[in-house]
């Protein structure tokens, strides 16, 4: 992709982008969302150090010297956006389940309370040979919770 594909990809977060020839420097400058910060890993993964605007909330620059390219810096521009969308969705997801568990306890007794358990399927990327044929499974929607494969349609024979 070239740079105005990658800043389209970010468009709801991107507010600018300078580079320093001088200093031989690329800065990319987003607006995040309330409560949204960059990961500790942006510099480690991505080669790509961030800071935050003194001034302006929730603004960050996001930068690294020209060798290391605009890619990289989307790439970790994007990382952040994808680990804070998930952030706000569990937590969103908490809140939800924290309303459902309120409703329960106001209805149930301590002693029906005291048999409540907590179960959930777990998305796994399994490799399972079939045949002589390896299967590759994106998703754990196709096998039960003995890891057996319940639809069989979508397999070559």
């Amino acid at each position: 992709m070239n740079v105005q594909e990658r800043i389209n990809k970010i468009s709801d977060y991107f507010v600018s982008m300078n580079v320093v020839a001088n200093d031989n420097v690329i800065y990319v400058l987003v607006r995040f969302d309330k409560g949204w910060t960059c990961s500790e890993l942006t510099e480690v993964n991505f080669n790509v150090k961030t800071t935050i605007v003194a001034d302006q909330p929730y603004h960050y620059y996001f930068f690294s010297t020209m060798d290391v390219g605009f890619d990289r810096i989307f790439d970790a521009i994007e990382f952040n956006i994808r680990l804070n969308t998930e952030t706000q969705e569990k937590v969103n997801l908490l809140r939800q389940k924290i309303e459902e568990l309120k409703n329960i306890f106001e209805v149930e007794d301590i002693k029906t309370l005291s048999t409540l358990e907590f179960k959930y399927k777990k998305k796994k990327i399994r490799t399972l040979k079939q045949k002589d044929n390896v299967v590759n499974i994106e998703s754990t929607d196709d096998i039960d919770e003995d890891n057996k494969i319940n639809n069989t349609d979508n397999y070559d024979e």
